[in-house]
């Protein structure tokens, strides 16, 4: 393959220093038009951003060419030259050191866009830690069901060409993405070497 494609996307979060309430509503909209520039020039696609007093949301289609932690910090650096500039703060602005970066596939892009575009409606509801938690594990529920049934296909081949054994470690993988989201398929120790031999004597044998 002569070219290279990537697709990845990031919601990135972070906070004004202290969670002072310090982004205004009559500058918001501002600071966002200069973010989404500063995400635009580095060649990332900005795909929702939402601004509220203490914090911001960004959800961007990821370039592989930049590194997360380099692309938040050029967006707090110069967001917060730009606000001390214009002077849109009243009050001694910074960032808060530290950042939140979470992965979507393709499928969570409208959701994820619609939460941070609703931001306003969301913090109305209660704290905001709680809403973020809540939103994750409504928003994951999707990807563990898919997972259990990926499982669930596996099983099926398992049943045919392993034995019992097999289907006590699908069933154990299957309930551990469903409980912990673990995408890892789990063996127990004492069953790896019986499993390679199995299938290695299966691929023979079939």
């Amino acid at each position: 393959m002569a070219n290279t494609y990537t697709q990845c996307y990031f919601h990135l979060v972070f906070s004004v220093k202290n969670r002072d309430a310090l982004i205004r509503r009559e500058w918001k909209d501002e600071l966002e038009r200069y973010v989404t520039g500063i995400v635009q020039n580095h060649r990332h696609k900005m795909l929702a951003i939402g601004t509220m007093p203490d914090h911001v949301h960004i959800l961007i289609g990821y370039h592989v060419n930049q590194l997360i932690p380099n692309l938040v910090e050029e967006i707090k650096t110069s967001s917060n030259t730009f606000i001390k500039e214009k002077r849109l703060s009243k009050f001694r602005f910074e960032w808060q050191k530290g950042y939140g970066a979470f992965t979507h596939s393709h499928s969570q892009i409208d959701i994820v866009a619609k939460y941070i575009l609703s931001q306003e409606e969301h913090h109305k509801k209660g704290h905001s830690e709680k809403n973020i938690l809540k939103f994750w594990r409504r928003t994951t529920f999707n990807l563990k069901m898919n997972m259990y049934l990926n499982s669930l296909m596996a099983l099926r081949a398992g049943i045919k060409y392993y034995g019992a054994l097999h289907l006590w470690c699908y069933i154990t993988n299957a309930l551990l993405q469903i409980l912990c989201g673990s995408a890892a398929i789990v063996y127990p120790d004492v069953f790896r070497n019986y499993l390679a031999v199995t299938m290695t004597r299966d691929l023979y044998i079939h």
